[in-house]
């Protein structure tokens, strides 16, 4: 994986367009993820379904439809794969996580049934070794479950209000965006605050409604701003280090972008949500 460098005492960061994927029963694509051997998820919350691509890049399978039974959704959210490449999808307004196999059958269910862990408006998730966490946005707290689904424990405050997305660096960090106090949030693994950024005091921030997040090896993160149409990257420690991207619909350019993912390669894949088609830089 390609990582952010330092040379001569200031960050390279010179992300170039590789391509721009334009999927035909592609609407609103929202946040992605890539497991195994290439293969990468999205979610489309508008035609209220999941995308697989290979790792070519080619549409090979699309799952899920409204409603509410197993397999259906209604405004997918978040997605990650775990260790062994099941799938992970937050079925946002049906306050739930739905896992599925690597090809997009239906395993089980979790977040809906029990007051300990009922989710409420769910967002973003992540995966770290045997937990799950996710961003429950409508309880304003990170909730998290083990594999099979079962509750383990809660974290969260009122700085949580407005939940948007969740995700863990390589330190074992648990970043968490909000569009209430426009930063990052930073946490262990059980919970304990150690830190935040993106915040006014920063240049070029705050961050304007961080809808999406992911890190690199070397403890980098990313940040998808849903409002001011761009990517912002923050080294391990939250200083700024770059932006790219501006609002428009030229190649190169986003209109609400709503999900963001490394490849292992270390390619950057971009959801430009409003201009309905996903842009990748190397």
């Amino acid at each position: 994986m390609k990582d952010f460098v330092v040379s001569g005492g200031h960050y390279s960061t010179d992300h170039k367009l590789s391509k721009v994927l334009n999927i035909d029963n592609m609407r609103s694509p929202g946040r992605i993820s890539f497991g195994k051997n290439g293969i990468w998820a999205v979610t489309d919350s508008s035609k209220h379904c999941v995308l697989l691509f290979n790792d070519e890049d080619q549409l090979v399978k699309t799952f899920g439809t409204i409603g509410s039974a197993n397999g259906e959704f209604k405004n997918p959210k978040g997605v990650v794969f775990d260790g062994d490449d099941h799938l992970y999808v937050v079925d946002g307004n049906n306050h739930r996580v739905q896992k599925f196999d690597t090809t997009g059958n239906y395993l089980l269910q979790f977040g809906s049934k029990s007051d300990y862990g009922k989710l409420n408006s769910p967002t973003g998730i992540a995966v770290h070794n045997d937990k799950v966490y996710v961003a429950d946005s409508g309880n304003s707290i990170i909730s998290v479950f083990r594999l099979d689904g079962k509750y383990c424990f809660s974290f969260g405050s009122e700085e949580f209000a407005g939940l948007l997305d969740v995700t863990i660096n390589t330190d074992g960090h648990v970043l968490v965006s909000t569009w209430s106090n426009e930063g990052v949030h930073k946490f262990t693994l059980d919970g304990q605050c150690i830190g935040k950024f993106g915040t006014r005091g920063y240049y070029k921030a705050p961050l304007s409604y961080p809808y999406s997040l992911t890190t690199d090896s070397n403890g980098y993160t990313l940040v998808a701003e849903y409002y001011n149409h761009r990517v912002s990257v923050f080294d391990k420690d939250g200083a700024f280090v770059s932006s790219f991207g501006s609002k428009g619909s030229s190649a190169g350019q986003f209109s609400y972008i709503e999900g963001i993912a490394l490849s292992s390669d270390g390619n950057i894949y971009v959801s430009d949500n409003g201009n309905h088609r996903i842009q990748v830089y190397t």
